[in-house]
């Protein structure tokens, strides 16, 4: 596969994956497709998810959102 040929897209909640590329045989040339939907939990951080092709091995980083962290509240006397 080339890079090139290769979409990873992220849309309301589903994370999209789609790559073609061209084959030849002794029938001629064919295209061979790829797609997958995959539906993607709250907790991920969607503006940081990340994508890697080396080797022939897509990678997809999903980072997950920090928990939001209890905020220490202090109390006055008047």
């Amino acid at each position: 596969m080339n890079r090139d040929a290769i979409s990873v897209e992220m849309n309301e909640g589903s994370l999209s994956i789609q790559a073609s590329r061209k084959e030849k045989s002794a029938d001629g040339e064919s295209t061979v497709s790829f797609n997958r939907l995959v539906s993607i939990p709250d907790e991920v951080e969607s503006t940081k998810v990340t994508a890697v092709y080396e080797n022939g091995i897509l990678t997809v980083t999903l980072p997950r959102r920090e928990a939001s962290k209890p905020k220490k509240i202090s109390v006055s006397v008047n």
